[in-house]
This record gives C-alpha cells, structure tokens and sequence, in this order.
C-alpha cells in the first residue's frame, strides 16, 4: 500500500514537471504599445502592439550595429528589466511562465519559451549589420496582471555563442506615436539610439522583398555602419531558427513605424 502510495506520489511530481502549452492570448488592450530603445552595442527599437483584434501582439523590429561576424543573433524576452547600471546578466532567464522545455520548434510556437522571439519567429541575421522585421506573436501579454505580461519586462540580443550582447527595456508608449515617447525608455538618450539607426540603415539581402512588402519600405543603396561596441561574456544558450535579413532606409523605417502604430 506504501509503495502504490508512493509511486502515485512520484507519478504527480512528474505531472507537475510536464510544461504546458502557452495559450494563445486574446484580450490585449486595444491602443496599447509598449517600445525597447537599444543604444550603445545595438542602436535601435523594437516596438510592440495589441494585435488588431487583440489576440496576440505585433512586433515591429529595426536594429542596427550587430557584428556581422558574431551572429546569428537569438534575442529573448527576459524575466527581469534592465537595472541602472546596464548590466545584462541581472535580466535573468528567459520569460517562461509555461515551464517549456528544449529547442523551441517554430512550427510549435506554443510549445517554445513564450519569450524565445528568435525562436519562433527567426533569428537576426548574422551575416548584416543592421536587421528589420514584423511579426505577430500570438503567446505574449500586453495585459499587467497576465503572466505572459511583457511591459515590465526586456529583451536580450545574443551572440552566435549565447552570450549577451545589448539589452534594453519594455516602456509604456503614449498611443499618439511611439516615436514621440521614446524619451522615457531606460536609455539615456533613446532618441539618439533611433536617430543613428535610421541614418545608417539600407535595403538589402534575402528576404528582403518579404519584409519590404510587410513594412512599405523603399530600396536605398547606402550602406549599413556598425558602431564599435564591447560586448558581454555570459553564456547562454540559443534557439536554432534563422531569420530572413532586412536592411532599410531611415524615412523608410520613419513612415513604417508611424504607419504601424496607427
């Protein structure tokens, strides 16, 4: 009798350890949009938004100084914001409230780490120095008292070796226009991080027609920069899942990111 006891104890404990799915979120807040100004390593922004009919949010993506000879880049939501001092490592893991296990499998988002972005949607290039994408994730939250909420929250861009490489904060944007708010983000002079970015960035590589049509963007033939930068040394490890390569053009990024938040 002990023993049934027992081994119906350990089948529980097992049962416990077993992930569950991510659920699909789908009640965000209409109107709500929340930005990361990367400046430093990675200049940049990544904004994020209440999907149309409030399932899942939009992601729009334009970065700018990634080592061409250190990627692919994974970038992660983590669990924790970005302390004063910039010190990446204090993020924590990843953002994982489902206790998913293993490679994440675009094919399966829900199974994947609901912060793995790179995983589920693809890596930033690692052949370019300068990145743009769209997405719609459908398993992060934009509502506080969720636990998929992201708004508190940062992302992490890494190496091809899993360390981290720049990091930023999730900040509450105004829904007049993320381009006038960005001021409040946990960076210094965020707007400087956006300026340097959309003067430096152009059109090219594969995928681009893909994420040309997605965002509006016009072809410019200058060429990217990347900014010196020092990076991180703390390992992690990154998902496996290659992301198509864009690079655009400053008004073009301008028009695109003021035509997303409408």
């Amino acid at each position: 009798m002990r023993a049934a006891a027992t081994i119906f104890a350990l089948l529980g404990a097992v049962g416990y350890a077993v992930a569950d799915d991510a659920p699909v979120v789908t009640d965000n807040p209409t109107g709500a949009i929340y930005n990361v100004a990367f400046e430093g390593n990675v200049n940049g922004i990544v904004v994020a938004k209440t999907h149309a009919d409030g399932t899942g949010v939009d992601f729009s993506l334009a970065l700018t100084g990634l080592p061409a000879d250190q990627g692919p880049f994974g970038y992660h939501i983590h669990q924790m914001p970005v302390p004063a001092d910039g010190n990446c490592t204090a993020t924590g893991g990843h953002l994982n409230p489902y206790d998913a296990e293993g490679d994440c499998v675009s094919d399966t988002p829900a199974a994947c780490e609901v912060g793995d972005l790179s995983g589920k949607h693809g890596k930033l290039s690692g052949n370019s120095t300068a990145f743009a994408a769209t997405y719609v994730d459908e398993y992060t939250s934009l509502v506080p008292d969720d636990v998929a909420y992201i708004g508190s929250r940062s992302i992490v861009i890494h190496l091809a070796d899993g360390s981290r490489y720049a990091c930023a904060n999730f900040v509450n944007a105004s829904p007049s226009g993320v381009l006038s708010s960005i001021s409040s983000s946990n960076s210094a002079s965020p707007t400087a991080a956006l300026n340097s970015t959309l003067t430096s960035m152009a059109l090219t590589g594969t995928g681009a027609a893909t994420h040309t049509a997605s965002l509006g963007l016009s072809a410019t033939s200058s060429p990217a920069t990347s900014p010196s930068a020092s990076a991180s040394t703390t390992p992690e490890p990154v998902g496996d899942n290659p992301a198509s390569k864009t690079m655009v053009s400053a008004g073009a990024v301008l028009a695109a990111l003021g035509a997303f938040l409408l």
